[in-house]
């Protein structure tokens, strides 16, 4: 079982639930960076409540559009932001540009207000460099509330979200990333989202893949940044249906790549 520890390393003194290959639960009320407001130039609250309860995790979500979509503007990326930094075993930042890593992210909804409700909330977790507008790139998968039944998809950073066709009981989505080799510009060329029903039956797919998907158009490869784990909580357009409650849970897992003691995507 994880459990969080105070480490001090060259990033600073941090909360840290990373744990070997263990998988690392993540509550909203201990994220290290955090915004719930929309990026307007009035920000408007997305959630008016979030709290964490065990391994569950509890937000109230306001009736107003706040995407996750293309580009960096703020009408395109004004969902949420629970932001948590990736570290090695012993504290240090992992690096977002040099590190090499395979990541694997779990998304589950616990409690919502209805599979046909109609209501636009949309639920992702992904990875970034811990920039809460999410402007220099993300990468992850999603569950959105926007059609009759739940629908999943992935997102990036120049093409948006890509959805998969709705399918009643979609309950939790495993999404899964590899970080490339150091040559290429973006640290990710692809994610891959499958989701599962509460009897942990599979429905839906949607595999993603592009060289500039983290970023677009790519820059040069962020070899200075933390690699951080985060939730994003908005709204696909607003619903006038009024807020809405959900609990979800929360997770990751993070495996290290490296060739006797060293970091490398090709051994030997």
């Amino acid at each position: 079982m994880s459990q969080r520890t105070l480490i001090s390393s060259s990033a600073g003194t941090f909360w840290s639930i990373s744990e070997d290959n263990d998988w690392s639960v993540l509550l909203l009320d201990r994220a290290s960076v955090i915004r719930t407001t929309d990026r307007q130039s009035t920000p408007n609250p997305v959630i008016s409540s979030y709290s964490s309860t065990g391994g569950v995790n509890t937000v109230v979500v306001k009736d107003q559009d706040a995407k996750l979509n293309a580009g960096s503007s703020t009408s395109n990326l004004g969902a949420t932001y629970f932001g948590f930094p990736l570290t090695h075993p012993d504290g240090e930042p992992v690096n977002l540009g040099l590190d090499h890593f395979t990541l694997d992210l779990f998304l589950e909804i616990t409690a919502n207000p209805g599979e046909d409700d109609d209501n636009n909330v949309m639920i992702g977790i992904g990875i970034n460099d811990g920039t809460s507008s999410m402007e220099n790139g993300r990468l992850g998968g999603l569950i959105s509330y926007d059609q009759a039944e739940p629908r999943i998809g992935s997102f990036g950073s120049g093409g948006g979200i890509s959805f998969v066709a709705r399918i009643l009981d979609q309950k939790y989505i495993r999404v899964t990333t590899t970080t490339t080799p150091l040559d290429e510009p973006n640290p990710f060329n692809f994610v891959n989202v499958l989701s599962y029903s509460d009897a942990n039956e599979y429905k839906k797919n949607r595999y993603t893949f592009g060289e500039n998907i983290y970023m677009s158009p790519a820059p040069p490869r962020p070899s200075g940044s933390n690699a951080f784990v985060f939730v994003t909580i908005g709204k696909n357009g607003a619903a006038g249906s009024g807020d809405k409650t959900f609990s979800f849970k929360s997770y990751y897992k993070l495996n290290l790549h490296s060739f006797e003691g060293v970091g490398t995507e090709r051994p030997g």
